[in-house]
């Protein structure tokens, strides 16, 4: 039997450091996501428990955490998903609030720096509401107009508004989305959120 050479050693090392190398890679991945996750579970789960919503924890190949259940009276989803694929996959926060929409309203609510999809109502103009800060800080387009300057009659909601920290809300139907960049693990801000699209809910079951 021939012993191995010099050069098949050498090539058989820088192998051997290739695979140690990218098997540190995957399991620093692996534990990043598991502690991201851990974060998650524990704040969701908090926030279930401090709503009476239902906290299920998903697993960890397969579908994520989420919460469910009944808020102010009206069926609301807390979870997350992805767009894109490869190096271009982002994941979201999602919030969606189910409602009554009797004047068929619709709202898209965002910040200038946040790219959210219009879809059919793409060519509608931005409207300015008439307050200095909520036009510099937000687009708004809706169907009728009236409807989004109705929203900010009310000081209290306006103040919401411009304590969240990034908002991208949407009203189609009968479904309230809010959505973000990043899994969000703030429990009390989660529960801010909840608070707010719950009083959007309401006013879009007043428009009608």
């Amino acid at each position: 039997m021939t012993a191995p050479t010099g050069e098949t050693l050498a090539i058989l090392g820088v192998v051997l450091l290739q695979i140690l190398f990218f098997g540190g890679i995957v399991a620093l991945v692996f534990e990043i996501v598991y502690f991201s996750r851990q974060a998650q579970q524990r704040a969701w789960g908090e926030l279930a428990a401090r709503t009476g919503l239902t906290f299920e924890p998903g697993r960890f190949f397969g579908p994520g955490p989420h919460v469910t259940g009944t808020y102010r009276s009206r069926p609301l989803t807390l979870d997350t998903f992805t767009r894109g694929s490869g190096k271009h996959r982002t994941t979201y926060t999602r919030i969606v609030l189910f409602m009554d929409n009797p004047a068929n309203v619709y709202l898209a609510l965002y910040q200038e720096s946040v790219f959210s999809k219009i879809g059919k109502f793409f060519g509608m103009e931005d409207i300015q509401i008439g307050d200095e800060e909520v036009d510099r800080r937000f687009i708004i387009k809706s169907k009728p107009e009236s409807f989004a300057a109705s929203l900010f009659t009310s000081i209290s909601l306006r103040q919401q508004f411009l304590q969240a920290r990034v908002l991208n809300v949407e009203v189609d139907g009968r479904e309230l989305t809010f959505e973000q960049v990043g899994v969000l693990t703030d429990a009390e801000y989660l529960k801010f959120l909840f608070d707010l699209l719950s009083e959007v809910a309401a006013r879009v079951e007043r428009a009608g």
